[in-house]
C-alpha cells in the first residue's frame, strides 16, 4: 500500500508541464563495472550531446572500472541506501539482517534483485532533486528505484534481458515498468518477450538495439600489439578461442570449459582465452584444473579494452544461457570475427548462419561448432560476410535522442 501511494505521488509529479531548459536527465544503473549493460551506456552517453544537457548518472557501486571513460561534464553520484542519523542506519542494517535470512533459509527462488528492493524499500530514502527525464538503465533495484524513489516528468526503463528466464517476478516488478512512461528493450526479440509478460504496456514499448561504435571500437582495437604470445602469421599456432564475459552462471563458462575438455581429447590444438571476472571466477578456475586444462585455457581476469583480444582471435564464443543483446557478439562482428554463439533467443537477432554460428546450449553443440570453424576456409567465408556488412549504423543513436528530446 505505501508503495502504490508512493507511486501515485510521484505521478503527480510526472504529469506536470515542461518547462524549456537544459534537459536534466538521470541515468541510474547498479554500476560502471564491466558489463554489457554499463558498456552501452558509456557508449551513449560518449555520443549523446552531453554540453546541451545536465546528465546525472547515480549508481550503487562506486569505484567501476568505467567511470574514467565517461564523457567531460557528467556528473556521478552515488544511491543511499539509507536514511541519515542513527535511526535511519539502524532500519538499514535490519532490513539487511533480513534479507540475509530469506536468501539463507527461504526455499522460494527469488531473482537477487527483487529480494533486495522487497527488503531494503523502506530504508532507501526518495530523492530530493527533480529531473525531466529518469532512466532506469537495467532491470531490477534500478527500475524500482526510478519508479518510486525519483521526481520526474518522464521516466524510461531500459530491458536489458530477458526477465522471464532471468527469474524475475512478473507480479512483484508489474507496478515498477506501469509507473514508466516509455519502455525500451535492446532487441525485437525482447521487446516480443517483455509484451507477452506485460501485454498491457505494450504501446510503451520500443525496441532499440544497444548502441556499437564501429569507429571507435576499431580504434581501440589498433591501440596497442597483439595482446596474443605468439605471432599471426605462425602456421603452427594453436586456434585462438576468445569469450568475453562475466564470469557468472548465466554466462555459461562452466559449458566452455565442458566444450574444451572434449576439444581437447578430440586432439584440436588451441588455447581458449576467458576475459572478465566475477563470482563463479574460483569454481571455473578448479574446472579448468580438474579437467587438466590449464595449458589449454587462460583466465585472464577484467581487461578494460578487450578489442585488441577480438581483433587478434580465430573464433570469438558467447556460450550464454541466456543474454538481453549480447553486446559482445556484435562487438566482434563490428571487427569481422567469426562469432560461435549458444542458441539463447536474442542470437537469433545477429546470426544468421552467413555470418556465424548457433551451437545448442551443452558442451558437446559448442565444441563440435568450433570443430565446424577450426577449418580456416570456412572462417574466412565469414569474415568476408563481414567485413561487406558491419558498418557504423547509428540509428538507435538517433532513435534514443528522439525519445529523450521528445
Amino acid at each position: 500500500m505505501a508503495e502504490n501511494r508512493q507511486l501515485k505521488r510521484l505521478s503527480a509529479v510526472n504529469s506536470q508541464p515542461s518547462i524549456p531548459h537544459r534537459l536534466r536527465i538521470l541515468f541510474v544503473i547498479d554500476s560502471l563495472r564491466m558489463g554489457g549493460a554499463e558498456k552501452s551506456l558509456v557508449t551513449l552517453l560518449n555520443l549523446l550531446p552531453v554540453a546541451d544537457m545536465d546528465i546525472e548518472v547515480m549508481r550503487m557501486s562506486p569505484a567501476g572500472r568505467l567511470e574514467p571513460l565517461l564523457p567531460a561534464g557528467i556528473r556521478l553520484s552515488r544511491i543511499s541506501l539509507h536514511r541519515p542519523g542513527l535511526i535511519g542506519r539502524a532500519r538499514f542494517m535490519a532490513a539487511r539482517a533480513a534479507m540475509y535470512l530469506s536468501r539463507r533459509f527461504s526455499t522460494t527462488p527469488t531473482h537477487p534483485n527483487d529480494r533486495f528492493w522487497r527488503f531494503m524499500r523502506h530504508s532507501v530514502p526518495p530523492l530530493e532533486r527533480q529531473y525531466d527525464i529518469a532512466v532506469a538503465y537495467q532491470q531490477g533495484f534500478p527500475t524500482a528505484f526510478v519508479a518510486t524513489r525519483v521526481n520526474a516528468r518522464r521516466k524510461i526503463a531500459w530491458v536489458n534481458a530477458d526477465v522471464a528466464a532471468a527469474g524475475y517476478d512478473a507480479q512483484f516488478n508489474r507496478p515498477f515498468y506501469r509507473a514508466m512512461t516509455h519502455i525500451v528493450t535492446v532487441s525485437d526479440t525482447l521487446r516480443t518477450l517483455f509484451c507477452s509478460r506485460y501485454p498491457s504496456l505494450a504501446s510503451r514499448v520500443t525496441a532499440i538495439p544497444d548502441i556499437v561504435d564501429a569507429r571507435a571500437i576499431r580504434r581501440l582495437a589498433e591501440v596497442t600489439p597483439s595482446p596474443y604470445p605468439d605471432r599471426d602469421d605462425d602456421p603452427a599456432r594453436p586456434l585462438r578461442l576468445l569469450t568475453v564475459a562475466r564470469m557468472e552462471h548465466v554466462k555459461g563458462l562452466d559449458l566452455a570449459v565442458e566444450a574444451a575438455r572434449l576439444l581437447h581429447d578430440s586432439g584440436l590444438d588451441f588455447h581458449w582465452h576467458f576475459i572478465g571476472d566475477g563470482n563463479e571466477r574460483a569454481a571455473i578456475a578448479s574446472l579448468v584444473s580438474r579437467h587438466s586444462l590449464c595449458d589449454r585455457i587462460t583466465l585472464h581476469g577484467t581487461v578494460t579494452n578487450p578489442y585488441p583480444w577480438m581483433r587478434g582471435c580465430d573464433i570469438y564464443i558467447q556460450p550464454s544461457r541466456h543474454e538481453g543483446y549480447g553486446i559482445a557478439i556484435a562487438e566482434a562482428m563490428t571487427l569481422c570475427c567469426p562469432v560461435i554463439a549458444t542458441d539463447f533467443a536474442v542470437a537469433h537477432d545477429h546470426i544468421d548462419g552467413s555470418n556465424g554460428l548457433i551451437a545448442t546450449i551443452s558442451p558437446r553443440g559448442i565444441a563440435d561448432a568450433i570443430t565446424m570453424l577450426a577449418e580456416p576456409r570456412r572462417r574466412r567465408q565469414i569474415t568476408d560476410r563481414l567485413i561487406n556488412t558491419y558498418h557504423n549504423d547509428l540509428t538507435s543513436l538517433q532513435k534514443v535522442t528522439a525519445i529523450l528530446t521528445s
